[in-house]
């Protein structure tokens, strides 16, 4: 044995006399059923191993599968919302990063429904006070027939279409005789209810395209566009 090797040892001593060394050996000493063993150990965990990554790649599968599936119905709702549906809800109930994400957006898409809603409701009521004004502004308020400022403004029109068309064009003004004594006589009150009558008289008999209007005080005025002066007559009687 080496030198050094006999230096490390350990003696052996029986009745006191040393018989022998014992040397250190790093190797194992091992028999056949201890190889066995190890052989066994070693396959054992080759095949946990092999299990392992099978079952890391399965399981990776499945949760890819189920994030795919939780980003696509976000996605989803995100173009839904792109084409105009803006209300829409991702059930999420994980505490994740996605789960955090679809709270995120479900209060957005909610938020942001909420004030498209308002602003629609806003927008119909604008819409609605805007005719309501405007036929306020070109409406008497007492007979309902158009006004004057209607009946000026529809006349130039209808009666510079009729000269660049070369078609007839008839005016037709008139008003309630002794409108004064009915006023004095019976009040205003019976004068505005006059007014209204004759209102709905001449209404009843207007044509469709015509314009019949309250021209100030008992005064009326009918626009018949495309008519001639007979004809306009014979409507008027």
């Amino acid at each position: 044995a080496p030198a050094q090797l006999l230096k490390n040892g350990n003696p052996i001593f029986i009745n006191g006399s040393p018989v022998a060394l014992a040397l250190p050996d790093p190797r194992p000493n091992l028999n056949d059923l201890d190889l066995g063993y190890l052989k066994a150990m070693r396959q054992a965990l080759l095949a946990a191993a092999l299990t392992a990554i099978l079952l890391a790649l399965a399981l990776g599968m499945i949760i890819g599968e189920r994030i795919n599936g939780r980003l696509s119905r976000l996605t989803s709702a995100i173009q839904a919302m792109q084409e105009g549906n803006l209300y829409q809800r991702v059930e999420e109930y994980s505490r994740d990063e996605i789960g955090l994400l679809a709270n995120a957006f479900n209060q957005m898409s909610s938020e942001l429904a909420e004030m498209h809603d308002a602003l629609h409701q806003s927008n119909s009521q604008i819409k609605m006070q805007a005719k309501q004004l405007k036929e306020l502004s070109i409406h008497d308020e007492l007979t309902g027939l158009f006004n004057r400022r209607y009946a000026d403004e529809q006349g130039a029109c209808l009666f510079t279409e009729a000269i660049n068309n070369s078609q007839s064009f008839t005016v037709a003004i008139g008003d309630i005789d002794f409108f004064k004594k009915i006023k004095d006589g019976y009040s205003h009150a019976t004068g505005d209810e006059v007014l209204r009558r004759v209102a709905d008289i001449l209404q009843e008999h207007v044509r469709e395209g015509d314009v019949l209007a309250r021209y100030g005080g008992e005064e009326f005025v009918l626009i018949l566009p495309q008519t001639a002066l007979l004809l306009a007559a014979a409507l008027c009687e």
